[in-house]
């Protein structure tokens, strides 16, 4: 439970509203058959960075560093499967590279950490 303070639409601040919050944290994984799909034909290899990169993504973050050594070492492979499974996530749309050294983006369309809804607004559609 946490207090917070919460505005109404006419700017009045009601305070002390308790809500109840996850303890642990967590990252979404969005759900339909085509991307199911995609994820069961990775090789293992990949899989294996997909789900520690889901481990690793900072909440509202869409680009994140990978640690490669400390993956490596947690998941004992060698740079050769790590490289590959990096070519293979690419290949798949689930990273992209960056500008920066082992930072890539991730395509928040399979899975993201925090509100989504907050980070693209402009990809938002209003059901009535």
């Amino acid at each position: 439970m946490k207090d917070q303070f919460i505005k109404d639409k006419e700017e009045d601040v009601f305070d002390n509203v308790t809500v109840t919050v996850e303890a642990i944290s967590y990252t979404k994984l969005y759900i339909t058959s085509d991307r199911r799909k995609i994820i069961a034909a990775l090789s293992p290899a990949a899989k294996e960075l997909y789900l520690w990169i889901m481990f690793e993504v900072e909440s509202g973050e869409d680009a994140l560093w990978i640690n490669r050594e400390r993956f490596m070492v947690e998941n004992s492979t060698s740079l050769n499967t790590y490289k590959k499974a990096i070519e293979e996530l690419i290949r798949c749309i689930l990273l992209a590279y960056t500008v920066i050294k082992d930072v890539y983006w991730i395509n928040p369309d399979f899975f993201f950490k925090g509100d989504r809804i907050k980070k693209y607004p402009t990809k938002t559609k209003l059901i009535q």
